[in-house]
């Protein structure tokens, strides 16, 4: 979403900037003194913690032990920019509360893996990242991961969990492949 800001009356300067992740944070740590921003990069800190939450849930109040697989690493599709990404911060929390994790990005992978926990396993492909796993996070609306069809994941995932941290997905249509679907804000 591009928004034009008026940030100083007497030098009627204006700040272009998309609502992202990043581009909040960015705004904010350059001096724009906009609560709406502030509000912002909250919410965006927030986000992954509690997609992991709803996740948990899923999965019966236990990630212990479970894989899951978190597609997207890029902080957004069409980039290698792995900073402040929420699919990252993801794969690092599931590792903390004792989840197997396996990961996969078409163009972030070297990027993210510095700060990536050193047991995540970087796969070579989608299909690899997914296939026996309990769950599957969709991280980044990449092309691939969105043109993918609910039955082609429901394939790798048997009686899985797939969160749509993207809500790209039509929810009715995951859930007929016997997934169960988790999507954000739904």
């Amino acid at each position: 979403m591009l928004a034009d800001v008026s940030l100083d009356a007497e030098t009627d300067r204006r700040v272009r900037f998309v609502c992202e992740a990043g581009d909040a944070e960015i705004v904010v740590e350059n001096g724009v003194n906009l609560e709406i921003m502030r509000a912002a990069q909250v919410l965006n800190d927030a986000m992954p913690g509690y997609v992991i939450e709803k996740l948990q849930v899923a999965l019966g109040g236990s990630l212990q032990g479970k894989t899951v697989a978190v597609l997207g690493l890029a902080f957004k599709a069409g980039t290698s920019d792995a900073r402040r990404s929420p699919g990252v911060h993801m794969a690092n929390v599931l590792v903390q509360a004792g989840a197997v994790v396996r990961v996969f990005d078409p163009k972030a992978m070297a990027e993210a893996v510095e700060s990536l926990d050193e047991t995540v396993l970087q796969t070579a492909g989608m299909q690899s990242a997914m296939q026996g796993a309990d769950a599957v996070i969709i991280a980044t609306d990449w092309p691939e991961f969105v043109a993918y069809k609910p039955k082609d994941y429901a394939k790798l995932l048997p009686a899985g969990v797939f969160v749509d941290a993207m809500n790209r997905f039509d929810p009715a249509a995951v859930t007929k492949t016997g997934l169960h679907y988790v999507g954000v804000g739904r």
